[in-house]
């Protein structure tokens, strides 16, 4: 499964602008260690046409933006508009369903995928579909602009800062309820609590159901920031079937894998029981 990675400079008041940070040598050598390394990268408007610079050749380049370019055409490329009405190479327009598209693109490739621009960070942040938020920090500031953050988001924790060159400091954050998740035993339930599913922050409980018989409806607690409440709510279509193996259950489209290796999302954790 790909994890979506939303990296940028940033200054130190918090703006993102393609022309004020010029990367020193080290940097520019991790980007293009980083462009090497990627599944892909998705795109707005504005920065896809930023980045097609990338797309010919200029004499000038030295043997690092030429690197930097070779990495850059040999990626696949998702592009998010509806008024652009065709792509460069190796590139793919979206122009409907965001989210399906998106999702679908985790399910079937590994490694990592970048997400660049705030404003189509913003609208996968509110989908839950950014595992990871990188921040370039340089000792600028601009005292206007773009902001990294393009609207407000759920709680981050800082994972990782690594300093790179003399004087800029990168900045790993991940959702703090997957940290949460990952480092905290599931709410308990008077049911046994059987297995896994691929669904991030959920945990599946209740006695055994039949083989490929999932019941029509499920009941939830939902928890966030230590409120709980219940709710019932439809059996999702992306529980497919469920396979009983003893005295275990486990919900997948296809598989089951346990445990499941997700992505984060901003969705709350929550217990499921069966009935």
């Amino acid at each position: 499964m790909a994890k979506l990675v939303f990296g940028m400079n940033q200054s130190l008041d918090g703006y993102v602008d393609h022309m004020a940070f010029a990367p020193s040598p080290t940097l520019f050598r991790h980007f293009i260690e980083e462009a090497q390394g990627q599944a892909g990268s998705v795109y707005g408007r504005q920065m896809y046409e930023v980045m097609r610079y990338w797309d010919d050749d200029h004499p000038e380049w030295d043997a690092e933006e030429r690197a930097f370019a070779a990495a850059w055409r040999s990626q696949p490329k998702w592009v998010v508009s509806r008024s652009l009405k065709s792509v460069g190479p190796n590139a793919a327009l979206v122009e409907e369903d965001l989210e399906g598209v998106i999702r679908e693109l985790k399910a079937e490739r590994a490694g990592e995928i970048e997400v660049a621009g705030p404003d189509l960070a913003r609208s996968l942040t509110e989908l839950g579909l950014i595992d990871e938020y990188r921040i370039y920090l340089h000792p600028v500031v601009l005292g206007h602009g773009k902001p990294y953050f393009a609207g407000p988001r759920p709680p981050l924790r800082l994972m990782t800062n690594d300093r790179i060159g003399e004087d800029v400091i990168r900045l790993t954050y991940v959702l703090l309820n997957l940290v949460t998740r990952r480092t905290k035993s599931p709410p308990k339930s008077g049911l046994r609590r059987l297995a896994a599913i691929c669904r991030p922050g959920i945990w599946v409980s209740g006695p055994p159901v039949g083989q490929n018989r999932p019941p029509s409806s499920i009941s939830a607690g939902a928890t966030r920031w230590g409120l709980r409440s219940r709710r019932r709510f439809p059996l999702s279509s992306a529980f497919a079937w469920v396979r009983s193996t003893g005295s275990r259950v486990a919900w997948s489209p296809d598989t089951a894998p346990e445990p499941c290796p997700v992505a984060p999302t901003a969705r709350p954790q929550r217990t499921i029981e069966t009935r």
